[in-house]
This record gives structure tokens, C-alpha cells and sequence, in this order.
């Protein structure tokens, strides 16, 4: 069976031929109406703070009159080439150079068993901070139900693969590292609920920190804080919707709670909240009434002032320098494709860079935007250029192809540089919703933001190959070249 998404792209992918047990879809977004139960402790906390006054738009001025009290962040240019980790078209996990040198498994036991419904599978790799290991989920399907294992193993090949924590009929569609590499926080999916839950990275007691339907989060650059968001869009301090800050331990025992603070702000419609780089602002959306907007709190939450008002859902990303934010204002990313706006937190002024994006990553230095497209063309383009107009051979029903495109995009100037266009992979095409958060947790950009990697099919139900383009201090692509086949790929830190 082919795997099918109710978005732009259905993607049927070699790496999940026909007969294998279908997983379930990797989250189930809520429709506005319905809000979730949030945990104890977050529901008392957000009843206590709803004797603070409602927020109203006039009680906030925009962000360019405002002085946040801080200088954006003074990015660090690395030199470190970086290696690139990625799902190959069998389900496993691999490792390897830039250039595709030094190609090595960091798991061998995928496999699928058509007669007997059974499989094993990898997903949702993301590397440490540090540099040293990556996590990820193998999921073990058969008769018997779904069992998904949160694991982790060394870039170096030290040690074997590790178990952290279990699950079983449930799903795990995200994983991410705290900023020290001394934690793991999942998404524990059960139908329509989300349990965010905290781990040690070498594996122990796993705690629950916050549950909602849905249930994002992001971590404050010192490893002790989180900022969350549950329950979705609040029309009254009844509701469950909450932003919260949620104070974690450095060493999570199942003894003791995490704190839950949840902010005197009704949520608007987005998703994933944001620390700035340097941990003193915080970004998310609020409804104040009759439409949202999009805020910057101080350190803990508080609102500081307003970034922009919102049309429908804000979907963005703090960029790495500290300096822009760039934000999708769109109902769902995989159903439409929409502007991509840049604002400079410093003076409050913004700029659209593109017209017609799906999903982007920020460049490490915050110049560029790696951004995600839906285009019509004749015919897959090749790596090392822009597909070119041609003349159709028959009507464009039958020759038109929907694929994937990627470009690079300068902040500065608008400029974009075409990377390729390719059929988006089963794997890739499970990010596309859920941009923001996992653009927390994962990157194609290389360290030194010199290449871009990604991953696609040349032909519809084709197996997936793994690219890199290679760009010259103007951002010019200078290479561009096809490392390896595989369904997933991202750059690893160092």
C-alpha cells in the first residue's frame, strides 16, 4: 500500500513497498473546537494566573518602539564541514562526509516481512548538540501491535546502540536534545493526545512534563527551562490552551514534577514556541481578540510587545543570529503553500523573501533561508541546474508533474539560488506540517553554512538519493552533487 497524506503531496516511497503494516499518521491535528486535558499541574497554574486581566492589542506596543533589552546574538562562524546522518531507503540509519567519504551504518536490522506483516524501521533522527551522538526511533511493527524505542548511538561507533525509553501502541513522531546533550525530551502520542516526556540520555526514569492535543516545546539555551505550548488556540481562560514555562532537572527523577508555570496569556493559533538564541525573549502567538498576534515575551514569558498581527496561523523560526524571525501566516503548510515573511526583531520592519513556500531551516549565520516549495514542471530536474521551460509534447494534464523544489533564499537581499527539484520521500514529507518544531531540533545546513543537503526521488515511487549543494562566500552554488541513496538527511553539528 502506498502511504497517503491529505496535504500537496501523496508520496508513495520505495522504502515502504506494498504489504508492510501502515504507521499510523505521525500527529492528528486537532480540529479548533476540541482542546485537550492538560496535567494537574498545569491546569492549576493556568487557573490561578486567570485572575490576571485578559491581554488586549492596545496594552502592547509594537516591538519596533520597544527596547527588548537586548542585543540579538553575535553568531560564531564555524569552520567545522560537519558530517550528514540520514535514513536510507531500507529504513536504517547511516553516517558519512559531505562529499560521501566514510559512509558508515549506524544500524543494520531493518527489514520487512510482507506475508507475515512484520517490520522494523528508523525515524526521526536528530544529532546532539555536541556533536557525539543522535537520537532516534525504531519502530517494531507485527501482530502483536506497535513497539517504538527512543535510541541513541555514537557518531564515532564507541558504543552499541542504546535504549532510552519504550513505548508500545503508541507513537513517537519527535525527539530532540536538550541544548547541554545531557537530555532527551519525545512526543508520546495517544490518538489525540501528546504527552511530552523527558528522559536522561543514557536512559532512567522517564518524567511527564505536559500533555495537550497537540503538544509542542522548545528549549531555553541553559538545558533548565522549557517553554510549551498545549491545547492549541484559547477563546477564554476556561479552555485548556496554555503557554507555559516548565522548569526541569538536570537530572529528571520520576519522583519529582516538573515546575509549571503557565503564562496569564490565552494562545493564539500557531504551533511551536521559541526561545531567542540567547535565552532572554520568548516568541508565540496570543489571542487577544478579534485575531492574533504574535509576540515577544521577556525570558519568562511575559509580553514585551507585538511582531506583526496574524491572518490565520503563524508557523516561524527565530534565526540563529538572534536578529530576524521568518514566519508562515498559512491554515496548514503541506495544504497550501504561502509567503514567507522575515521581520527584524531590532526595528520591527519585515520583508517577504518568498511567494510560495511550504516549509524553511535558517542558515547557521542567519543570512539565508533553506526554503521548501511545491512547483509544476514537464520533467524532474537534474541536480546541477534549474529545470528549464520546455515546450509541452502534450497537454499539461498528462506531462505536469507536482515535485518538490528547494531553494536558498538571502534575507539581505531576496535573492534565491535554486538548489533542485525533486519527489518529496514518505520520510521528508512527515516534517512539512510540523516544520517548526522539528527546524528546533534538526538542520540540512552544514555547520558553516557553506552546503545544504536534502533528500528525493529523480522519479514518482523512485527510491530516494541524498544531495549536496555547495555555495561560495556570496552564496552562489559553485557544486552540487549526489552522495548517496536515502530517504532523510541532515547535517549533524560537527
Amino acid at each position: 500500500m502506498c502511504i497517503t497524506v491529505s496535504f500537496l503531496f501523496t508520496a508513495c516511497s520505495a522504502a515502504v513497498p506494498a504489504g508492510v503494516p501502515q504507521l499510523e499518521p505521525t500527529r492528528t491535528r486537532a480540529p479548533d473546537a476540541m482542546r485537550s486535558t492538560a496535567s494537574g499541574a498545569a491546569r492549576a497554574a493556568f487557573t490561578a494566573a486567570a485572575a490576571t486581566p485578559q491581554l488586549r492589542a492596545q496594552d502592547l506596543a509594537a516591538c519596533a518602539q520597544v527596547d527588548l533589552g537586548s542585543k540579538p546574538t553575535v553568531f560564531q562562524s564555524s569552520r567545522a564541514v560537519g558530517h550528514i546522518y540520514l535514513l536510507d531507503n531500507g529504513g536504517n540509519l547511516a553516517l558519512m562526509r559531505p562529499d560521501g567519504s566514510e559512509y558508515r551504518a549506524l544500524t543494520r536490522d531493518a527489514f520487512i516481512e510482507r506475508t507475515a506483516e512484520r517490520m522494523r524501521t528508523y525515524r526521526f533522527p536528530a544529532a546532539s548538540p555536541d556533536g557525539a551522538r543522535v537520537a532516534f526511533v525504531r519502530v517494531d511493527v507485527s501482530s502483536a501491535g506497535v513497539t517504538q524505542t527512543v535510541q541513541t548511538a555514537t557518531f564515532d561507533g564507541s558504543k552499541p546502540v542504546h535504549d532510552v525509553a519504550v513505548v508500545v501502541n503508541r507513537n513517537v513522531p519527535y525527539v530532540d536534545w536538550s541544548p547541554d546533550s545531557r537530555l532527551l525530551a519525545f512526543l508520546d502520542l495517544n490518538g489525540l493526545q501528546g504527552a511530552i516526556r523527558l528522559v536522561s540520555s543514557t536512559g532512567g526514569p522517564v518524567v511527564d512534563v505536559q500533555a495537550g492535543a497537540p503538544a509542542y516545546w522548545h528549549w531555553r539555551p541553559d538545558s533548565r527551562v522549557l517553554l510549551t505550548h498545549t491545547g492549541g488556540r484559547a477563546q477564554d481562560v476556561q479552555d485548556e490552551g496554555a503557554v507555559s514555562v516548565v522548569a526541569v532537572d538536570a537530572s529528571p527523577d520520576a519522583a519529582s514534577l516538573p515546575h509549571v508555570r503557565s503564562l496569564a496569556v490565552l494562545p493564539g493559533q500557531f504551533q511551536a514556541p521559541q526561545y531567542s538564541p540567547d535565552g532572554r525573549h520568548t516568541l508565540y502567538a496570543a489571542n487577544v481578540g478579534p485575531s492574533d498576534l504574535l509576540i515577544v515575551g521577556d525570558a519568562d514569558g511575559v509580553p514585551q510587545c507585538v511582531l506583526t498581527r496574524l491572518q490565520v496561523n503563524a508557523y516561524f523560526a527565530w534565526s540563529p543570529d538572534g536578529v530576524h524571525v521568518a514566519m508562515l501566516d498559512v491554515m496548514a503548510p503541506a495544504a497550501e503553500v504561502a509567503m514567507v515573511r522575515v521581520f527584524d526583531v531590532r526595528d520591527g520592519s519585515s520583508r517577504t523573501v518568498h511567494r510560495d513556500a511550504l516549509m524553511f531551516f535558517w542558515s547557521p549565520d542567519g543570512s539565508r533561508l533553506a526554503v521548501f516549495s511545491a512547483v509544476e514542471v514537464e520533467s524532474t530536474s537534474k541536480l546541477s541546474a534549474p529545470a528549464a521551460p520546455a515546450a509541452p509534447a502534450a497537454p499539461a494534464a498528462q506531462t505536469q508533474q507536482l515535485l518538490m523544489r528547494i531553494e536558498a533564499v538571502d534575507v539581505s537581499d531576496g535573492h534565491i539560488e535554486h538548489v533542485a527539484d525533486l519527489h518529496p520521500t514518505v520520510a521528508f514529507v512527515q516534517y512539512i506540517q510540523y516544520f517548526d518544531q522539528y527546524s528546533r531540533a534538526v538542520t540540512p545546513w552544514s555547520p558553516d553554512g557553506r552546503k545544504l543537503t536534502f533528500a528525493g526521488a529523480l522519479e514518482l515511487n523512485g527510491p530516494g538519493i541524498v544531495g549536496v549543494a555547495e555555495f561560495d562566500a556570496a552564496g552562489k552554488i559553485m557544486a552540487m552533487r549526489r552522495i548517496a541513496d536515502g530517504a532523510l538527511a541532515f547535517f549533524a553539528p560537527k
